[in-house]
């Protein structure tokens, strides 16, 4: 396409925006919440090619047609995992569930929660599940606390990044915003900087009480 003309205007699956295609002679992306197409739910964006290699920091990002950020910058909030903690996706017999993809209903979002909390058959879990999964983590606090660290950094996340580097989830939530799924590799990243944090609470908790008692 590029080779042929170096200024294109695209509609394309938002889901590129994920993908590893190289990104740098893009001059603009704009996602789309409301569905421009009769015959499908598949989210769309319109990706604009300016044939000129540049930074991802100078890649525009709109949401509905309003500047959200560059494309560097919100790669720059992805979270990253570092493997440096024992944590285990559909696995029946873990501690906490992950409801991975948001529902049609704005109050039944992607969360994490206590397994009876969530509201699904267990049995249908299998190795392959993606948007509900039971997950055992070794934990050295509360689980009420650490359950609700998670939802807290997740909850940042989605609000710094506009939901852009969540993968679209086909169909909108009952407000019209876009329904979207959480990946296992964000996942364990943000659980392991809850865990992390908790480690990092209980080592000056640990340490203040050495200096208190000496």
């Amino acid at each position: 396409m590029l080779t042929a003309q170096d200024f294109v205007v695209a509609i394309i699956p938002e889901t590129f925006i994920n993908t590893k295609f190289p990104k740098d002679k893009i001059y603009s992306i704009n996602v789309l919440e409301e569905n421009p197409f009769d015959d499908t739910e598949n989210p769309v964006s319109i990706v604009c090619f300016d044939g000129i290699s540049k930074s991802l920091y100078d890649v525009k990002v709109y949401k509905n047609s309003h500047f959200a950020s560059t494309l560097g910058d919100l790669q720059a909030k992805q979270p990253i995992p570092k493997n440096n903690h024992k944590i285990k996706f559909n696995l029946l017999s873990g501690n906490i569930a992950l409801r991975a993809v948001d529902t049609t209903d704005p109050k039944r979002k992607i969360a994490f929660m206590k397994k009876e909390e969530l509201d699904y058959d267990l049995s249908g879990i299998k190795n392959s599940s993606r948007l509900i999964t039971i997950i055992d983590v070794k934990l050295d606090t509360d689980l009420d606390s650490y359950i609700e660290k998670c939802n807290k950094i997740l909850n940042k996340y989605r609000e710094d990044t506009d939901d852009i580097l969540l993968s679209p989830f086909k169909g909108n939530m009952k407000n019209g915003i876009r329904r979207r799924r959480l990946d296992y590799k964000t996942a364990r990243a943000i659980m392991e900087l809850a865990l992390d944090n908790d480690k990092a609470i209980t080592a000056h908790q640990r340490k203040f009480s050495a200096i208190a008692n000496s």
